[in-house]
């Protein structure tokens, strides 16, 4: 007789949301409270070490590409180069999680 493990058996919902990446930062650098991206989705920092990375959540449904979208992607890493150093990702850069 074997026992499962119910949750183990069920499978994964399919994943909805995505981590959108536009570039590399030092760790002591803020997005501003207003800054958006792709989208228009809100623009926040996830911290490692003496690093961080500006990212917004984004839809994984709805295709990347279209002009707004890269004007986005450009527009937040021109206005974060204009007061810090700013190592930009290739546009499109989305991951699973942060």
């Amino acid at each position: 007789m074997s026992t499962s493990n119910q949750a183990a058996d069920a499978p994964e919902q399919p994943r909805t949301t995505g981590v959108y990446v536009y570039g590399i930062v030092p760790a002591d650098v803020e997005a501003e409270d207003d800054a958006v991206g792709v989208d228009d989705s809100r623009v926040s920092t996830v911290r490692h070490g003496d690093i961080a990375a500006l990212v917004s959540e984004i839809s994984v449904d709805r295709p990347i590409g279209k002009p707004a979208d890269l004007q986005a992607h450009a527009h937040l890493l021109d206005g974060v180069a204009r007061v810090a150093p700013v190592l930009p990702l290739r546009f499109g850069a989305v991951l699973t999680d942060a």
